[in-house]
């Protein structure tokens, strides 16, 4: 029985004239292998199921240059793993652009960046080279400089500056800790959770690793605060603090390794200071008994080159 396309026609070369070429075994145009349902070539068509043809349709469609099975088209690797990939880099994108702000280096408190120089704190305060404090000389530089922000006059309460004090701590000349404290008049009202909200605007959520013994405040001696929430990025560390008696807020923002080498150095040195503190301590003795002598010798002179009897 001929095949369903050739039954309107009387006999096989009707068919032929009206489908040029297509009993030639070799086609007048050259056909690359593949481009047309085979595979050799990285032809992505899929046989599916059974073909319903009989065999004589499947051998006219393949002397034709088609294949003898229904095919669908089916997405090569290389598709579905860009589409994988640009579904992953979307999600990303929506993921940076729901953040609400890029959380800010937390190593930088408003012009101040821990590991700056001494000389660069003071030119950024205005502070004099006198205002700052040598706690040690040995084994390392221990350095301080307690700074308060000069308040412009003429603006009213609600224009102040939040910061009543900072205290940068150094290590031979890189700035290792920042220790500021909040004006409590600004500061009145707030609670913990206020203030917590308000520094993870700044530098994105805080850390849930436990939180370390806060330093105690370089103004309020006598006053121990708490560490209630910290932050940390990279080798710097964030804690904001409360102290135990007025409640007032600080910040302690701080270079985790330079503040090991501070406190190691300090610790340092005040086992030289002890082991050195009589030999010191008779130096200074036999210098002002020096000094005594001296101007006694001076006074003696004066006295007796004016003397009249």
């Amino acid at each position: 029985m001929p095949p369903p396309f050739l039954q309107d026609f009387p006999n096989d070369a009707a068919a032929r004239k009206l489908i040029p070429a297509a009993y030639e075994q070799h086609t007048p145009t050259q056909r690359q292998p593949g481009t047309m349902g085979g595979a050799p070539f990285g032809s992505t068509d899929m046989p599916v199921g059974a073909s319903t043809m009989s065999a004589a349709t499947i051998a006219e469609r393949q002397k034709e240059g088609g294949g003898g099975t229904v095919h669908i088209r089916n997405e090569s690797w290389y598709t579905l793993l860009s589409r994988c990939f640009h579904r992953v880099s979307l999600v990303a994108i929506l993921l940076l652009v729901s953040w609400p702000v890029a959380a800010a280096d937390l190593g930088t408190y408003r012009e101040f960046k821990i590991g700056t120089s001494t000389a660069d704190v003071i030119a950024r305060t205005g502070a004099a080279e006198r205002d700052v404090k040598t706690l040690h000389q040995r084994p390392a530089l221990l350095q301080e400089l307690s700074w308060r922000p000069r308040y412009a006059s003429g603006r009213t309460s609600a224009d102040r500056d939040s910061v009543a004090a900072i205290v940068f701590s150094f290590i031979d000349n890189q700035l290792f800790r920042m220790t500021i404290d909040y004006e409590r008049s600004r500061t009145e009202g707030l609670t913990k959770e206020d203030m917590i909200t308000s520094l993870s605007a700044m530098y994105g959520p805080r850390s849930t690793r436990p939180a370390p013994i806060a330093p105690r405040s370089s103004f309020d001696s006598l006053d121990t605060p708490t560490v209630f929430a910290t932050w940390r990025q990279g080798d710097v560390m964030l804690t904001l603090n409360q102290s135990a008696y007025g409640g007032g807020f600080s910040l302690v923002i701080t270079s985790v390794p330079l503040e090991a080498l501070a406190r190691k150095a300090q610790a340092t040195a005040v086992t030289m200071d002890a082991r050195e503190a009589p030999a010191r301590e008779a130096a200074q003795a036999k210098e002002q008994a020096d000094a005594a002598r001296a101007a006694a010798e001076k006074t003696r002179t004066t006295n007796k080159d004016t003397f009249k009897p």
